[in-house]
C-alpha cells in the first residue's frame, strides 16, 4: 500500500471544494410548561400552557419553533437534537412515570420515539422526580414533520402533577439544529 506524505514546509496550493454546509449552530430554542398539569393514567400529551423560555439570560439562536395545542413546528429542515425533561410531583403510592417524545413525518400519524423513566416507591408522602428523553429528528419537511411531548403513568393519584412554571424551567425541552438534512 503506497503512502503519500505532505511536506507543509513547501506550502499547499489549490482551492478547497465548496460545501452546502453552514458552519455553527443556526437554531437553538427552549420551551417550557408554564403551569402544572394534572396527571392522568395511560399515555398523555401536554397540549396547553407551553411558552418559550423568557428567563433572565435566555436567548434563542435563529428562528424559534412555533406551537399549536402542544404540537411544535420547526422553522427549517435539518437534523435536530431534542432533549425533553418531564418533572413531576407524585402523590402517595405512585411508583413512577415515563417522559415521552412523539413525532410525525406526515402531519398525521405520531410515533412514540423516545422515553425517559424514573421510578420510586414509598408507602406515604409525595415525591418529586424528573426523567429525560432524547431524540435526533431528521426534519425533511417543515409542514409534515412535527413533534409533541408527554408522559406515561400507570396510575393517577388525585394530587399528582406534571410541574410547570412561568418563572423557571421544570418540564421543558431544548431543540438544537445540528446541521443540514
Amino acid at each position: 500500500m503506497a503512502q503519500t506524505f505532505l511536506n507543509l514546509a513547501q506550502g499547499v496550493t489549490g482551492t478547497l471544494p465548496t460545501s452546502n454546509y453552514t458552519s455553527g449552530i443556526t437554531m437553538a430554542d427552549n420551551w417550557r410548561l408554564s403551569s402544572n398539569a394534572s396527571i392522568s393514567s395511560g399515555t398523555n400529551f401536554l397540549t396547553a400552557n407551553w411558552e418559550q423560555n423568557d428567563s433572565t439570560g435566555f436567548s434563542n439562536i435563529g428562528t424559534a419553533l412555533t406551537q399549536s395545542s402542544g404540537i411544535f413546528t420547526f422553522p427549517s429542515t435539518g437534523i435536530y437534537q431534542i432533549t425533553y425533561e418531564c418533572y413531576a410531583t407524585l402523590e402517595n403510592d405512585e411508583t413512577g412515570m415515563k417522559s415521552l417524545i412523539a413525532v410525525t413525518i406526515d402531519n398525521s400519524s405520531y410515533t412514540n420515539v423516545a422515553y425517559g423513566s424514573s421510578g420510586i416507591q414509598r408507602s406515604s408522602g409525595n415525591y418529586e422526580l424528573s426523567s429525560i428523553a432524547q431524540f435526533i429528528f431528521d426534519v425533511t419537511d417543515t409542514t409534515n414533520c412535527k413533534i409533541k411531548f408527554g408522559y406515561e403513568a400507570e396510575v393517577a393519584p388525585p394530587d399528582s402533577v406534571v410541574n410547570g412554571s412561568t418563572n423557571n424551567n421544570r418540564t421543558n425541552f431544548i431543540a438544537i439544529r445540528l446541521g443540514d438534512t
